[in-house]
């Protein structure tokens, strides 16, 4: 994102708008966990199985994603992200064996991992001067929100 001396609060609202979609994508899962119980007849360590593949993915790329923020800037990488996220949700949505859930599980993870690295550098570089902090916090609203809509749209769509 490019910076301003100025900064600005549309940069901060594009950020938390990506944070918000990102979140909707990685959360669903937890959402989603009852349906996936039911749909693969998993019993609930299965499930924790696959939160862990997922939270996993997540943990073990935030180094490689802060690095590659660091290398390439966060808007090239963030949009990478945000695709990969998409994918990787439609991945999760029509897994189709137990084997696969786990590896879009593990990718969504993975896909999520940019969010913090490039969504902060995005905050601190595009924030209006002497507004980071507030700026940070309404990113990290992004989280929540993406997560509660989550849930509403995974149950929502289930009882279609």
């Amino acid at each position: 994102m490019r910076v301003s001396e100025s900064g600005s609060w549309r940069t901060v609202g594009v950020v938390a708008g990506w944070q918000t979609a990102a979140s909707l994508c990685y959360y669903s899962i937890f959402a989603a966990t009852g349906f996936l119980r039911e749909s693969f007849g998993l019993t609930e360590s299965l499930v924790g199985v696959f939160l862990t593949a997922a939270l996993l993915g997540y943990t073990v790329s935030l180094f490689p994603s802060g690095a590659a923020v660091d290398g390439y800037g966060e808007k090239p990488v963030m949009a990478v992200g945000l695709v990969a996220l998409a994918a990787a949700t439609v991945g999760v949505s029509f897994a189709p064996s137990y084997a696969l859930l786990l590896v879009a599980g593990a990718l969504l993870g993975v896909a999520y991992s940019v969010a913090m690295p490039g969504t902060n550098r995005g905050i601190v570089a595009g924030a209006p001067p002497g507004r980071s902090n507030l700026a940070m916090g309404l990113k990290q609203v992004g989280v929540t929100a993406g997560s509660g809509a989550a849930s509403l749209l995974v149950t929502g769509v289930a009882a279609v």
